[in-house]
């Protein structure tokens, strides 16, 4: 997919790249502009998912732990540069081992018999252009019986 800026002379193709990865072939838009202002540079759209669901279970007894398996965000866009930040959205609320990742898992008591269900969101922030991206929910149920 190209990309074209207009200018006084018509519109220019600045860059256009596919490149082929594990995942598939990717888009890959980025160029520079000389503007009035400056130059400006353009990036892919940014957008961001996670794993629907991640789940842990133990055996309840003192001092016992339950640990979710690991959720990992997917970026596609943007400068290649991100930060991560995982919130609580709604549910049971569970330790974020890992908040500022773009991996964590999650944890909570087990000392007793119990199952929660809470829901966490990853938003994914662009270092080099400021955009952000927020994933799909992440359910995290945890168990110990």
């Amino acid at each position: 997919m190209p990309l074209s800026v207009g200018t006084s002379g018509g519109n220019k193709l600045v860059a256009a790249m596919t490149v082929g990865t594990a995942g598939g072939n990717k888009d890959v838009l980025v160029g520079t502009v000389g503007t009035s202002g400056g130059n400006k540079d353009f990036y892919v759209a940014l957008a961001a998912s996670t794993n629907a669901t991640r789940s842990g279970t133990t055996v309840a007894g003192p001092g016992v732990q339950i640990t979710s398996t690991t959720a990992n965000v997917t970026v596609t866009g943007g400068s290649g540069t991100y930060t991560y930040l995982w919130s609580y959205v709604s549910g049971d609320s569970f330790t974020i081992l890992a908040p500022t990742a773009s991996s964590t898992a999650f944890r909570a008591n087990g000392t007793t018999p119990v199952s929660l269900v809470g829901t966490y969101i990853c938003t994914v922030t662009d270092t080099v252009t400021g955009k952000t991206a927020v994933t799909n929910n992440c359910v995290v149920s945890l168990t110990a019986t």
